[in-house]
Order: structure tokens, then sequence, then C-alpha cells
């Protein structure tokens, strides 16, 4: 009967003779030969005891796996997680940007957040008290109203200045020509003015007399206004760059590069600025440093950003307006595994579509475009549609409020009160909404439309025209 030897070690069956394993070279000649049906009878339970063996470490990792994948799919896992991984923590923001108890309009919509919104009682009569008319045939920037003091630039055309005049009796003060076209919103501080010119330019002037305080040039054009907020100048560029610059000196305190051109203003809070891109991004910054937070992805954007309290808002051509959670941080990877998260949705793994981070609500209209920067008031988003509509949404869950209708196209934001809402059409009519009701009526027309945001200052409404007009009225 033949005999064969079996390894200890590797389990290979052997010649009986044999003193290495031809397998492992094991040494095997201490042994004891078996027979070779006893071998393989031997051989075949341990093949089946290592399958067991293989078997119950398998289920063991299985459900590993599947407990880590099933807890790695909910959000607060991964926000968790992933803070480890980031020099930043969500914030709760407590709103520190003054709202005017005056009647001081400083910038483009009123102030850092770019609310549009004036925290007094407003309801026009509709009488023209001054014109103030250009050689300039657009007017495409709203003005800036403090101390009694109007702040205009002119165009883009034959007539390019910058202008202050004196509300009450409409005459110019002082006046700065430039070569440029100067089609930009000024932004003013205690004592100076800033504007920003297409060729790059950006100024400072006293804001008294007009003189010049100091000059920066940008390496790109600018087609947006400053934003000025805690002493630091935030300006974006077509050559897809945010310039921060110490506004007393015009020193660049840091730049950031976002990857696409931006024609749209920031909006600065004490921890954001945020803004959106030609990419259809709206793009959100450490306010302090430049360093990158969140991007967010949307439609095509004509108007910028606003902010209030914890949300930021964006209307965009696609008849959409979002409230994007600014607080949150995008992490590394988040993206990706986004992407995995909805696959698994698309194969019906998961019951919940994986909405971007930040994502708070939408609000949709078909066949509307949107195409102005969002109104925020205390609790309201108010936008416009190139339809001719307004809509009042709810702010904290974008639920319609009211809808009102002017009958022909409208291209800028509204300007709100605490108890008004003005808006402006393409025929030059002007209409007051009650802001609780939605109740409307046409108060004034003018000659030509109404080229940029309306402004509220002291008891009186402010208005440009495509005609180079600029209008007070009571």
């Amino acid at each position: 009967m033949e005999k064969v030897v079996v390894c200890t070690v590797c389990s290979t069956k052997n010649f009986s003779l044999s003193k290495f394993c031809v397998n492992c070279r094991a040494r095997i000649d201490l042994i004891q030969p078996i027979p070779k049906a006893e071998a393989e009878l031997i051989l075949r339970n341990i093949d089946r005891s290592n399958k067991r063996r293989k078997f119950k470490r398998f289920s063991i990792y299985a459900a590993i796996a599947t407990a880590v994948f099933v807890i790695a799919l909910s959000p607060s896992f991964y926000s968790s997680l992933l803070e480890l991984f980031t020099p930043y923590k969500n914030e709760t923001f407590i709103n520190s940007t003054k709202i005017n108890s005056n009647s001081d309009w400083n910038m483009y919509q009123n102030d850092s957040l770019n609310s549009g919104f004036s925290n007094y009682n407003f309801n026009p009569s509709g009488r023209i008290l001054w014109e103030f008319k250009t050689n300039s045939g657009f007017i495409k920037s709203s003005p800036a109203i403090v101390e009694g003091m109007v702040y205009l630039s002119t165009g883009d055309q034959s007539d390019r200045r910058i202008v202050g005049i004196d509300t009450e009796s409409g005459q110019v003060s002082w006046e700065r020509s430039v070569d440029p076209p100067v089609e930009t919103s000024p932004a003013i501080s205690e004592n100076a003015l800033y504007i920003t010119l297409r060729d790059g330019t950006i100024m400072s002037l006293d804001r008294v007399t007009g003189n010049l305080l100091w000059l920066h040039k940008a390496e790109s054009p600018i087609f947006s206004s400053p934003t000025f907020y805690q002493d630091v100048l935030y300006v974006t560029t077509h050559e897809e760059k945010l310039l921060a610059l110490e506004a007393l000196s015009g020193e660049v305190l840091w730049s950031r590069d976002v990857g696409a051109s931006v024609a749209s203003v920031p909006a600065v809070n004490d921890v954001v600025v945020a803004f959106n891109s030609s990419s259809n991004y709206v793009h959100i910054l450490d306010s302090k440093t430049g360093q990158k937070r969140l991007k967010y992805p949307t439609g095509y954007v004509a108007g910028s950003v606003a902010i209030s309290q914890n949300l930021l808002f964006v209307s965009d051509w696609t008849g959409r307006v979002q409230a994007i959670n600014w607080t949150k941080i995008e992490h590394p990877f988040e993206r990706q595994f986004r992407t995995f998260k909805l696959n698994l949705y698309v194969w019906g793994l998961i019951d919940s579509f994986p909405q971007w981070t930040g994502f708070t609500w939408i609000f949709e209209r078909l066949n509307e475009t949107f195409q102005s920067t969002p109104v925020v008031t205390e609790d309201a988003v108010l936008v416009t549609s190139s339809s001719g509509k307004v809509y009042k949404l709810n702010a904290a869950n974008g639920r319609l409020i009211w809808m009102f209708d002017t009958g022909a196209e409208i291209s800028q934001p509204v300007v709100a009160s605490k108890d008004t809402v003005i808006v402006g059409d393409s025929k030059g009519d002007l209409f007051r909404i009650d802001i609780l009701t939605g109740e409307g009526e046409k108060f004034l027309s003018v000659d030509g439309s109404i080229s940029s945001p309306p402004v509220i200052s002291d008891k009186r409404l402010f208005i440009t025209t495509n005609e180079g007009s600029l209008y007070s009225i009571e």
C-alpha cells in the first residue's frame, strides 16, 4: 500500500522518502507516513475546515463593512468625521452689520449684505423734486446717499464723471472726470468715497471735496461695485479674483483666484464674503483671509447675492430662488462622496436625494427669469422677474406670500422699506406695493426705463433711467 507524508505546515502530500516538503521546504522526514487514502481524507477535512474559517471571516468583515457603510450614509456622521480635516467649525451668526437707523444709503443695495432694505417707513407721493441730467444716454449704477449728499457715477459714454450732488437742491457740489467708463455704484465710509472703473482702477476720494486719496490698479477689468465693511474694501474682477484692500491706504491685504470671471458685488459680514461667478457657482470665502469655505452650484446669475442672518439668497435665469446656509463648510472629498450617494439614489439604494452642502430651500417658477439681486427684509425675500412680476417669499422656508404683476419687463431689484415695496419697469412706470398684502398701484411715470436699483433715503426716492437722468422723488 502506497504511503505518503502530509506536511504539517502547508498540508501538501509528499513521497514517504522525502526529507523536505516540495511546496514549503519544511522538514518532513520525522513525520510518520500514512496510507494515501487516509491522507486524502485528512486533506479534504482540512480543506473544509479552511473554507468554513474563511467564510466566517468574510461574514464578519462584510457585516462590519455594511454597518460602516450604513452609518457613513448619515450626513451627521459624515459631517462630524470631516470636521477633523477642516480649520473651521460651522458658526452661528449674529448679524452685527449695522442697519441704518438714519436714512443713509451707503453703497450698492444699501449695506455690505446687499439687503436693499431701509429700516423705516416710506410711502412716496410721486412728486418730482428735481432732475439731474447727464450727457450720457444711460446711467447703469444706483447712487449712494450720505448726510445730505448724493454720490453718482455718470456712465460709460461721453460723460464719465463721479459727482457729489446736494440732496435738497439737486446742484452739483463737486465733480471729478475720469478717462475710463465709470458705471458702478460708489461705496461710502465716514470720510471717503470708493469707486471702481472699467479699466481696473480702484479709487478712493474725499467724499466732501472729491480730491483723490489713493488709487490702485488691478490687473483686470472691473464691472462690479465695491463693498465696504469694517475698514476693508472688497472688489471682484473680471479675471477671476476677489481683492481685499485696506480702505485707508489701498494696500492689498489678500486676493483669491476663484477660477472664473466675476461681475457681481460681494456680500460681506463678520465671517464670510460671498459672490457669484460666471461658472454658475456661489463662492463663500472667509472674509478675513479669503480661504474657501463653500462653493455652491446655481444657474446663470445676472445679479448678486444677498445675506440675512445665517442664510444667503440667490436668484437665477432658470426661474429659481435658493437659500443657502453660509455657515456650512465644504469638507475634503465631500463632492466625491455626494456623487457616490447620488449614484446610490439613482440605483434606488437610498431614498433621499443628496443635496449640496448648505442647501436650505428652493423656490421655482417655470418659464420665469430672475435676473436681479434679491432684496431681504427681516423675514422675507423679494425678487423680480423679467416678465414683470414681484414675488415675496418667506425667508425661512421659501413659500410664496404674494405676487404682484406690473405688466412690463423688470430688470432691476425692488427697494423695500418697513411698509412699502417700490419697483420700476422698462416703460418708466413706478409702483408702490404694500409689503404685507402685496396690493399695489402705479404712482409715477418718467421718461425712459428704470436703469438701476431704486434707492430710498431721507423720505425720498432716487431713480436713474436709460435717458441719462437721476430723479429725486418725494
